[in-house]
């Protein structure tokens, strides 16, 4: 029976330029995906063929000075779905296309509504405010050695414009707060391995829900890019993907998920991240504290 075998890397003999395609651009609405060639592997499986890797991301943008959210009366499943290649075990190369970019097409804004006097509130998620973007996290995309990455299959939702109460359309355009750091300075900063060694939520400016790990879990980035998350004692199983870091953001890709952190503090010690998108009912930010491991 066959052990874990490693892919051998090659890079680029040539350059590798990125480009953007762009597959919807209607009514200030727009879709739109970058890619570029990252390496040439040998799968042992297929010890004959050659694979090019090509990393891709997908964007999101909104033009307009009104909210938008998707018209739930639409019945096609929205997705950008390229063919990807593979070696099984018994060395057969196989393809398949898949759905990538999976948290694309969810509803990446929220506001909150209550009834005075009363105590009850609600949180109505949407999909863009004015003058807004959404960029997913990096994906990786196999195909044969010399063949170009052919142009995704593609549905954009049926979408309608909302009015977001209390919302103030000439002034929502995201700002980013600049790093300290500069990107090649957080790219080294960041290889080692780290202990998560505090958990919290951000909610309304207020960090709430501050909780001390004791546990021993872990997260290793590698300088090649490579990250391993889930080491020891933690909630979920151990995944191996890739990391890279764009301005603040730190994305992470794995064969299961994509996240996307805004790295608030990082130096020789210490991280802490915040992520980019509410996972919460209330509308709340997960925080978390990292302590880098020296031995």
């Amino acid at each position: 029976m066959k052990g874990i075998l490693a892919l051998m890397l090659i890079l680029c003999a040539t350059p590798c330029f990125a480009e953007e395609i762009t597959l919807y651009n209607e009514n200030g609405l727009s879709l739109s995906y970058s890619y570029e060639k990252i390496g040439t592997i040998k799968d042992p499986d297929c010890p004959d063929l050659l694979f090019d890797e090509y990393q891709a991301s997908a964007k999101v943008q909104n033009s307009n000075n009104q909210a938008v959210t998707f018209d739930d009366t639409g019945w096609l499943v929205p997705r950008v779905a390229f063919v990807a290649y593979t070696c099984t075990k018994l060395g057969k190369l196989t393809s398949q296309q898949s759905n990538y970019f999976g948290d694309l097409f969810l509803p990446h804004r929220v506001y909150g509504t209550g009834t005075p006097n009363t105590g009850f509130a609600a949180v109505h998620p949407y999909f863009l405010d004015p003058n807004d973007k959404y960029t997913s996290a990096f994906t990786t995309i196999r195909v044969p050695s010399g063949e170009p990455l052919a142009k995704p299959d593609w549905y954009f939702p049926e979408w309608k414009f909302i009015n977001i109460p209390n919302q103030n359309v000439a002034t929502t355009e995201k700002t980013i707060s600049q790093p300290t750091n500069t990107k090649d300075s957080y790219e080294k900063l960041i290889v080692g391995k780290w202990r998560v060694a505090q958990t919290s939520r951000l909610l309304n400016g207020k960090e709430i829900e501050v909780y001390d790990e004791e546990d021993a879990c872990f997260v290793i980035y590698e300088a090649n890019k490579r990250v391993t998350l889930n080491i020891g004692d933690c909630n979920n199983g151990q995944e191996i993907g890739n990391w890279s870091i764009s301005g603040n953001i730190l994305t992470e890709h794995t064969t299961n998920f994509n996240t996307q952190d805004e790295i608030l503090l990082l130096n020789k010690s210490m991280m802490k991240v915040k992520s980019t998108r509410t996972a919460n009912l209330d509308g709340s930010y997960n925080m978390a504290i990292l302590e880098r491991v020296t031995n």
